[in-house]
């Protein structure tokens, strides 16, 4: 039987591994890694209030102000008023965003594919699993 301990440590071990791949691209762009998952929840679904775009990336949105304002600084995103609420914020990709979209998801299907040549389908499926139940509770 497995112990707990060997477990976190191969989650920790997994974990590591990911960011590594992860710096790459960060490092490349001049992004953190929860800058790097921000912009990958934009590129998904764009336009959304600052505390929706918070929840995607598992943040709390009181927290999340010093990231939208990291990445405004630096020109990725833009913060808009929202017509319908004037009290809510839009957040959007920048024309720079837009011009390096399909780089970056090219970059992340690259980690994908990392990801891949390591494991197999049925690996991946009950990993997958896993760790969506993990990430329940």
């Amino acid at each position: 039987m497995t112990s707990s301990t060997d477990i976190l440590a191969a989650l920790q071990s997994a974990s590591h591994s990911v960011k590594s791949l992860y710096s790459k691209l960060c490092n490349e762009h001049e992004l953190t890694v929860v800058e790097l998952d921000t912009l990958n929840a934009l590129c998904a679904e764009e336009n959304l209030t600052a505390s929706a775009l918070a929840a995607k990336v598992g943040r709390l949105p009181t927290s999340f102000t010093p990231i939208l304002d990291s990445l405004e600084r630096k020109g990725w995103i833009l913060r808009v008023k929202d017509l319908r609420d004037r009290r809510a914020i839009q957040v959007r990709l920048s024309d720079k965003s837009r011009q390096k979209k399909s780089v970056i998801k090219r970059e992340f299907q690259n980690i994908e594919q990392s990801i891949n040549a390591k494991i197999n389908d049925a690996d991946l499926s009950r990993m997958l699993l896993s760790l969506s139940k993990l990430a329940s509770e």
